[in-house]
């Protein structure tokens, strides 16, 4: 609506006392209802913390059927509140104040495009930007503002005057380039035409300096187009516009690095420019990619992926710690297939705290490695947010204890090999009371203990650090007494089996379903589901990469 004088309106002669005091009595009580929801809030988030510092017991029990009870009746007021929340939107829309869209300013139209997703190649759609599919008027505003069109995909198989039309309506800002080079053809195992890298290349150059981000995806074994156009980046672009580098090649045999053999396998990493870009690069995401070690590529960043499954590449403990070192604000790091070595002689310095990490992701890591890494560093403080995905063995049980001790996390995924339960359960008893935790590929066909063995125990109430409210297993081994026990032990309140295979005993249960009605009968309280799907297998944290 335009503009109003509320305080005007209210102290007009021509509304009647009636109106005016019926007005007057919703700001109030509005102003009221704002209040208490702050409070409200504030008095929940107290409550959730009072919780989670709490593992158990009937007192707290009497606290959540308490809040169950209060729940309900606070589901029946969101709806009453948002159904007179329409309605006085209806009598607003009666008003004749409200503005034209037309009459708009641009940056509000253009606003409205941004929320239309970007076409890229990767998409497998047929057409490309729709945003100038309007009147006259809401088309030159689309053309006019150079961020809808910041995202250029330029490939074989991309038409190059598309490509430079949109260059042209970037104008002089910074673009986003994605280079994709697709799956060759079938027996067609031969690197991309080099007439089609060349007009690749001409079609790029003159806006080189204008790169922010360039992202690099490569379905071929060859590694000639990703090195030519990567290396003509370090060559032509600037490094005070330069912030991502993303390059993708699930495919690769050979590794792309400073080292190659050849022009077209190595990367021109080294030279003046280069390091300065890639010393102003933040979001880094490397796939059978690797520059020197000491490159400033390492140095200050936020989002930090790496994977090199093609190759034997090794670091050495010293230089990942320096890296941890130059890196304290990294907020999502993931590694895979990174062999990490040791002198005789070294000492672990101080662990590294990441106190801006929000997601770790360490699957695939061979243990001798993952032995060296865990004490370089350190969690944040506060739980809030972190997610922690760590492949786990036998061999390096100790160091996973001193990890865990120090750590506090929202979500944890341990990535076992079939190891049996009985392995684990000091393991479990060590966790910081993560909010959910995911146990994947473990063998948990028998108890350390059966549930009636625990109850008679002395020592057998689960301690407050052995706390797991929810518990998913996936693509776990399960047997009905393994489970009954680390329901009890870990006082869980969720269970979730996804793809889990059942052992079953000569007297026992037969199916999962069986097993579940089993498990409620002595836990009636628990919430129990059983899956055939993996429903976390797309979660943010689990994938290295976003494609």
């Amino acid at each position: 609506m335009l503009p109003l004088d509320l305080d005007g309106l209210l102290s007009a002669e021509d509304l009647d006392t009636v109106t005016h005091s019926a007005l007057q009595e919703w700001r109030d009580s509005r102003s009221l209802l704002a209040s208490t929801i702050k409070s409200y809030l504030s008095a929940s988030i107290n409550l959730r913390n009072a919780y989670n510092r709490t593992c158990g017991g009937s007192a707290i029990e009497q606290v959540l059927v308490v809040v169950d009870s209060e729940l309900e009746s606070l589901a029946f007021e969101e709806q009453v509140l948002h159904s007179t929340r329409m309605s006085l939107a209806t009598m607003r829309n009666k008003s004749a104040r409200l503005v034209h869209i037309n009459m708009l300013p641009p940056e509000t139209l253009a606003s409205i495009f941004a929320m239309s997703k970007t076409y890229c190649v990767r998409d497998d759609k047929h057409c490309f930007h729709n945003f100038t599919g309007v009147c006259a008027y809401w088309r030159q505003i689309a053309l006019d503002r150079a961020e809808l069109w910041s995202h250029i995909d330029i490939g074989p198989e991309t038409h190059n005057n598309l490509a430079t039309l949109l260059l042209e309506r970037t104008k002089h800002s910074p673009i986003h380039v994605h280079l994709y080079e697709p799956n060759p053809k079938v027996n067609d195992d031969r690197p991309t035409p080099e007439p089609e890298v060349t007009t690749a290349t001409q079609t790029l150059l003159p806006h080189m300096n204008r790169i922010a981000t360039l992202d690099l995806e490569s379905y071929s074994y060859s590694r000639y187009f990703i090195s030519t156009m990567l290396n003509l980046w370090f060559e032509h672009g600037s490094p005070s516009v330069a912030r991502s580098l993303l390059v993708y090649r699930p495919k690769a045999d050979k590794l792309l690095s400073p080292n190659g053999q050849s022009r077209n396998g190595m990367l021109w990493s080294r030279s003046s420019n280069a390091m300065g870009i890639l010393r102003s690069v933040t979001k880094l995401h490397l796939q059978n990619v690797r520059f020197d070690w000491d490159s400033s590529a390492w140095r200050g960043l936020i989002d930090l992926r790496l994977s090199v499954p093609c190759d034997f590449v090794s670091i050495s403990v010293t230089q990942l710690a320096g890296i941890f070192s130059e890196n304290p604000n990294v907020v999502t790091l993931k590694l895979r297939r990174l062999r990490i070595t040791c002198p005789d002689d070294w000492e672990p310095p101080a662990p590294v705290e990441l106190a801006c990490l929000k997601v770790l992701n360490l699957f695939f890591i061979q243990p001798d490695s993952l032995r060296l890494l865990l004490p370089l560093i350190a969690l944040p403080n506060t739980s809030t947010g972190l997610t922690v995905g760590l492949s786990v063995s036998n061999e390096i049980h100790d160091h996973l204890l001193k990890f865990f001790t120090r750590s506090q996390m929202h979500t944890l995924h341990l990535y076992s090999d079939g190891y049996l339960y009985a392995s684990w359960s000091t393991l479990l008893k060590s966790l910081p009371c993560p909010d959910d935790l995911v146990l994947q590929s473990f063998n948990m066909r028998r108890a350390t203990a059966t549930h009636g063995e625990c109850a008679t125990s002395d020592d057998s109430e689960p301690t407050s650090s052995s706390h797991l409210p929810s518990v998913t297993l996936l693509l776990c081994v399960v047997g009905l007494d393994g489970l009954k026990n680390l329901v009890y032990q870990h006082k869980i309140k969720k269970l979730t089996l996804e793809q889990c295979q059942l052992i079953a005993e000569p007297d026992g249960p037969k199916q999962l379903e069986e097993v579940r009605t089993l498990l409620l009968e002595v836990y009636p309280e628990l919430d129990c589901k059983i899956l055939d799907a993996d429903s976390g297998r797309q979660s943010f944290y689990r994938k290295v990469f976003d494609r």
